[in-house]
């Protein structure tokens, strides 16, 4: 676990806590054997599943004590021996003795009570609830500080198989279920959904021989558009086991949770390659604040061809792509007229009117910024910083430390605290000072116009 936050990484373990089932002691101490089912008086679980359909396994009963305590001790027993950074809850929904349905207040208070308990102890941890309830009451629990799952799944998958004029992505979006926190964590594939590049592959529109989906170098392509689209709207992702590398073998092959055994000749293929590539890129935008969670954000997901764009004071971005098979024309809103620049090829363009004409051909896109912050992606590189780049010192320390950049083209710099969260940007030519850091593993990250500088800042006791 350390050595996972000396590299950045926060750890989220996801928790079965709706239902057990085969030999777990606590179903079997108090068992009717007659009707195969937990007795009467078992403290912990409902004799028979209150909320058909969604019933699996063995249903506890979350409003006894004694399953308030063994969750209780449970959550804090991973945070205080392995020092977890958050939970993913696996179907919330069920945590109720109600039809589970509906808006559910009993519930609500339930999971409330679970993430106060821990926020007691320990602040700022992820609570992640896999919920799929009712929309006021989502927005309830994302207003307490919860994290909610949000399944765009199949509408990612039709665009991506060029099927995608009737498919939206805007659910995908916190701002457009009414949510006021940007809590919402979308996915373009999961372990409940089947693969992208495996729907692709199979099933994927061939109806234009020189843009057959079905192809691998065209499926890897269009996957690179899916994740352009579903990692930088604004919130936080999930991603899947090998999506960055176009995992084309279906979900239940050998079943539904059974291990995927890893391809590694996908990392010589070239378009697999290019993907995971492109995919690294498109996440490392996220630590502009344009691209962050509360930017201005506005979309158009109807149709083949969609766009979004981000207006912050920082810096405007545009993005756009054609989920056609045949290429098309589509009206750009950009919020000014200028120079704007495409991050992935480094052209610029004048844009003279905001409502601009593009034409794109199947299966493209593009990202255009009014601030010039990359132009030739094929050198683009992530490494370490060396002394000559970003200046901390006192480094390790127990009380300030003075930061600047010594290299001129390092125009902005952001400090991540453990759990991978901005603490604060700026730019880093001129020393800064900053103080009251947790003791903790920092990490500063510096930004130039082709590179990612990368170092560790150390706060002691």
């Amino acid at each position: 676990m350390d050595s996972l936050h000396g590299r950045g990484i926060a750890v989220i373990v996801d928790m079965v806590l709706n239902h057990a089932e085969g030999q777990n002691p606590l179903v079997k101490l108090w068992w009717d054997a007659a009707n195969s089912a937990p007795s009467n008086d078992n403290p912990y679980f409902n004799t028979n599943c209150p909320h058909p359909p969604n019933c699996w396994g063995n249903d506890f009963d979350h409003e006894s004590q004694a399953t308030k305590d063994y969750v209780d001790q449970i959550l804090r027993y991973w945070i205080e021996e392995y020092h977890v950074d958050g939970f993913r809850l696996d179907f919330t929904k069920g945590f109720t003795n109600g039809i589970g349905g509906g808006t559910d207040v009993g519930r609500q208070n339930l999971l409330k009570r679970i993430a106060n308990t821990v926020w007691s102890y320990k602040p700022g941890t992820y609570m992640i609830l896999e919920h799929w309830g009712d929309n006021p009451e989502e927005i309830n629990l994302s207003n307490h500080g919860f994290l909610l799952w949000g399944n765009v799944c199949h509408e990612y998958q039709d665009a991506a198989m060029g099927f995608g004029s009737s498919s939206s992505f805007s659910q995908a979006f916190h701002g457009s279920r009414g949510w006021n926190n940007a809590g919402l964590v979308t996915y373009v594939e999961s372990h409940d959904e089947e693969r992208v590049a495996f729907k692709n592959k199979f099933y994927g529109n061939n109806s234009v021989g020189s843009h057959n989906v079905r192809n691998t170098a065209v499926s890897m392509k269009r996957m690179e558009l899916t994740t352009f689209f579903g990692h930088l709207i604004p919130g936080p992702k999930m991603m899947y086991q090998f999506q960055e590398l176009g995992y084309d073998i279906s979900i239940d092959d050998p079943c539904r949770v059974c291990e995927k055994p890893p391809k590694w000749n996908y990392y010589t293929n070239v378009p697999r390659r290019r993907l995971y590539e492109i995919t690294g890129i498109i996440n490392n935008l996220k630590a502009y604040p344009s691209f962050g969670p509360y930017t201005n954000f506005y979309a158009d997901m109807q149709g083949h061809v969609k766009q979004m764009r981000f207006e912050h004071s920082t810096m405007d971005a545009v993005a756009v792509g054609n989920f056609d098979v045949a290429s098309q024309s589509k009206d750009v809103y950009f919020s000014h007229t200028g120079t704007w620049y495409e991050y992935f090829t480094g052209q610029s363009i004048n844009v003279n009117n905001t409502t601009t004409s593009t034409s794109l051909d199947a299966g493209e896109y593009r990202l255009y910024t009014d601030v010039n912050i990359g132009s030739d992606n094929s050198s683009f590189e992530i490494s370490e910083s060396s002394s000559s780049s970003i200046i901390i010192y006192p480094n390790p320390s127990s009380e300030c430390i003075n930061l600047f950049a010594q290299d001129t083209d390092i125009k902005l710099l952001h400090i991540i605290n453990p759990k991978g969260q901005l603490v604060m940007s700026f730019n880093p030519q001129q020393r800064k000072q900053i103080c009251g850091l947790s003791p903790g593993v920092y990490y500063a990250i510096g930004r130039s116009n082709s590179r990612v500088l990368r170092t560790n800042i150390v706060i002691t006791q």
